[in-house]
């Protein structure tokens, strides 16, 4: 259904796979209130509103520097397999202005059942936020460069393991206030409603 190169194909089996323009994007969404934090370097755990509490990463100035937490991602089935992009969603503590520099640290494997492989050398990508004054408590989108799998990355069931943290010693970040970081999230497109074996698309 639909045109020479965008389409949507039932194949044979039944399948259901989209083609072109006709994939779609999904999240897979990492809530930065369930991710495990370093006892040296853990953000404060403290009120975002009233009784609602969330980690807040603080500037190079205030109690600890280059604040962290640690998660791990693994790909969902729907993925084709294409470029991922991740991007935080957070908020300043309040109306200072400044930038924040975020930063992720990660390796990135795919599963092999024949032949296991070995996770790769980390990769380090960072982003600055826009200009924060008056953006106190609101809710803020920063996104990292795009992240193109290689051939040992590109499969369903690949697993990402990540550092998090707010890259306060970085010069960029000037914010001088504490940042609520909120969800970690990757868009990624779909090809298929989900795989066709357990561990193959």
């Amino acid at each position: 259904m639909g045109g020479a190169t965008n389409f949507t194909e039932i194949e044979q089996d039944g399948t259901l796979e989209f083609h072109g323009d006709a994939t779609v994007w999904n999240d897979y969404v990492v809530p930065m209130s369930s991710i495990k934090t370093k006892e040296t370097k853990e953000p404060k755990w403290v009120s975002f509103m009233g009784t609602i509490y969330q980690y807040k990463y603080e500037n190079k100035d205030q109690e600890k520097d280059e604040q962290e937490a640690g998660f791990v991602i693994q790909m969902p089935h729907d993925w084709d397999g294409s470029t991922i992009y991740p991007h935080i969603h957070w908020s300043p503590e309040n109306d200072n202005q400044g930038n924040v520099v975020w930063g992720i640290v990660y390796t990135w494997v795919n599963y092999n059942n024949s032949t296991p492989l070995s996770f790769p050398d980390t990769v380090i990508n960072t982003t600055v936020s826009v200009d924060l004054n008056g953006h106190g408590h609101k809710h803020l989108i920063t996104e990292f460069d795009p992240i193109i799998p290689t051939a040992s990355q590109n499969t369903i069931s690949s697993l990402l393991v990540v550092r998090f943290y707010r890259n306060s010693s970085n010069a960029a970040d000037d914010y001088g206030s504490g940042a609520f970081a909120l969800s970690f999230d990757i868009h990624y497109r779909t090809n298929t409603a989900g795989s066709r074996e357990q561990f193959t698309k």
